[in-house]
């Protein structure tokens, strides 16, 4: 059996391509792909594997979800490494016969994974389970990227001015270095088994990441398969500067979870006079400079030329 990861990167609409998926997933298991989601996981939600990154992520890098999960020591993460394994090897060997491939998607692979050993733990994992595993990621311009990382984090409280957050878009950051990243997966998988893909609406067949990720899924496959990809509105917020600015506001006054905030917030997004400013903070023009030596070296290795794949963000 086949096995395709698609570890993101954040910030490339993965949480619109997971949509995609999930809601087309009758027609994918007809065509013979598998879609793991935990018994754990919220209902409501859009399914993201974070339970999958979670066993393999550096305790170092504790965050929020272990909290939510209740692991507050080594051993509940062990622990919860064995439900999320047992739970995961009992539902493989269910699948009906017509399958040959399952696809686990989360941008978080990207973002938590960030050494050798933690890949090589899930190659580890996998290797008994399946033939032959693919890994595929999309890739955004680092100065966008950031631009739009900002967002998010104004949504989950940062305070800082734009221009503050920005110092940490440098090569030094796995974050936002692509050939260190991907170089993870190709020295543990090879690049054989990696394929990169630009995230620019012009460069995605069809002009939508979703409609891309299952025209490379025939393409890995040989499985041909056809899913409804509705045009839809964005799954995650942008931000004009006004609003930006007013959501830094709230930040400083308001805690997060706290009743007044949600109430500030609420009273933000209904504030139609602010919608017409849409323009967004611009990431500094020395970022599209401090990447490009790196940016050449990720296109030579994985996408087959020497040229900065990427464009200066506007």
């Amino acid at each position: 059996m086949r096995f395709i990861i698609h570890i993101g990167t954040e910030k490339t609409g993965s949480t619109a391509l997971q949509s995609c998926l999930f809601s087309n997933e009758p027609a994918l298991n007809a065509a013979g792909y598998a879609l793991f989601r935990f018994s754990k996981d919220d209902p409501a939600q859009i399914p993201n594997n974070r339970q999958i990154v979670a066993m393999f992520q550096d305790l170092e890098f504790w965050d929020d979800y272990f909290v939510q999960q209740g692991i507050k020591t080594a051993e509940d993460h062990a622990e919860f490494c064995a439900q999320v394994r047992s739970e995961f090897t009992v539902w493989l060997g269910a699948l009906p016969p017509q399958i040959h491939t399952v696809i686990l998607t989360s941008e978080h692979f990207h973002s938590l994974l960030k050494n050798v050993e933690a890949v090589q733990a899930l190659r580890e994992f996998l290797a008994p389970l399946f033939e032959d595993v693919r890994v595929v990621g999309y890739f955004r311009e680092q100065g966008d990227m950031c631009r739009s990382f900002y967002t998010t984090r104004l949504l989950n409280g940062e305070t800082r001015a734009f221009d503050t957050f920005a110092q940490e878009c440098v090569p030094e950051s796995h974050y936002y270095n692509h050939l260190r990243m991907f170089s993870l997966w190709g020295d543990t998988f090879g690049d054989d088994a990696l394929t990169a893909r630009i995230y620019e609406r012009k460069r995605l067949t069809g002009g939508d990441i979703c409609t891309d990720f299952i025209t490379l899924l025939s393409a890995i496959t040989g499985h041909q398969t056809r899913i409804n990809t509705p045009k839809t509105a964005k799954v995650n917020e942008s931000l004009g500067l006004k609003r930006q600015s007013l959501l830094r506001q709230i930040n400083r006054l308001f805690r997060i979870g706290s009743l007044a905030r949600q109430l500030a917030l609420g009273a933000l997004r209904r504030a139609t006079f602010l919608d017409g400013n849409t323009k967004a903070q611009r990431a500094s023009p020395d970022v599209f400079q401090r990447f490009d030596e790196d940016n050449r070296r990720f296109a030579s290795r994985f996408l087959g030329h020497d040229e900065n794949p990427f464009r200066k963000s506007s």
